[in-house]
């Protein structure tokens, strides 16, 4: 058997439907897993998990809606998830609730700070308390977070979401380290600027920006980060716990002026002059 083999597990990938998510989909679907694919809309969803059936055998993806910005809905996702599927070996956190804006352009009380921080940080972290028993009662499982290179370096106009992403970070290392007993493995995927469908990838001048600052010269692919996805929820990654894997290429070796100069250019955001 292969130690990639994903053969009579379960993984959840939130996103499921488009992106980085849907890649790894596609790939631990591949390798033998139950996906479930999760969308906001159960439509698209949907349409994403037949594709995968079609592909892969009838019951091998099973779509559920899930909002990143509603704990209710977290917890709906995992009892769904269990009576569907009757087991989660693998929880992959890759939708993002993203919002652009400097401190000054947040509005006077910064509520847009607390939304950003509820969906992207407590909301998971509730999403994972939900699936921890079961993982524990299971004898072990994995929760993989995806991060962003933004929250290793300063850039301005991506401050609550690049904040949001720093506490994942330090909430793998955390709960790596409380888990760890229960052989609940707890580790994170950074990408860099990757080709998918948001604007900073699609503008032209955003691209060549980004492309200009990144050692391999290129955007990375979705696939290019889908198989760490498969290998930490397969048995060729059970040792790996507690560590962030980043993939941008090399962007961040360049410096973080480099890479802020990059994002916000790419933006067309500048310093304020009047603080």
């Amino acid at each position: 058997m292969s130690i990639f083999d994903l053969s009579g597990r379960v993984c959840v990938v939130t996103g499921g439907t488009q992106g980085i998510g849907s890649a790894t989909a596609e790939r631990m679907a591949e390798h033998g897993a139950t996906v479930v694919v999760t969308s906001r809309k159960q439509e698209d969803a949907a349409a994403r998990a037949a594709e995968l059936n079609n592909r892969y055998g009838q019951g091998r993806a099973v779509p559920i809606a899930f909002d990143l910005m509603s704990r209710k809905s977290g917890a709906e996702l995992i009892e769904r998830a269990m009576q569907a599927c009757g087991r989660i070996d693998t929880l992959m956190c890759n939708a993002a609730h993203i919002v652009h804006g400097r401190l000054q352009e947040l509005g006077p009380d910064v509520d847009v700070l607390g939304e950003v921080l509820e969906a992207n940080v407590r909301n998971y972290a509730a999403l994972t308390r939900n699936v921890v028993p079961i993982m524990r009662d299971q004898g072990g499982g994995g929760i993989i977070y995806v991060l962003s290179t933004l929250g290793f370096f300063g850039s301005p106009p991506f401050l609550s979401y690049s904040l949001a992403k720093a506490a994942l970070a330090h909430m793998t290392k955390v709960l790596a380290v409380d888990y760890g007993p229960d052989n609940i493995r707890v580790n994170s995927l950074t990408p860099g600027s990757f080709a998918t469908k948001s604007k900073l990838q699609t503008d032209p001048d955003a691209g060549r920006i980004f492309v200009e600052r990144i050692p391999l010269s290129r955007q990375g692919q979705p696939d290019e980060i889908a198989g760490m996805a498969v290998l930490l929820a397969s048995p060729a990654g059970a040792y790996a716990t507690g560590q962030n894997f980043i993939f941008d290429g090399g962007q961040l070796l360049k410096g973080n002026e480099a890479a802020a100069e990059g994002y916000d250019a790419a933006m067309g955001k500048r310093p304020l002059q009047d603080g």
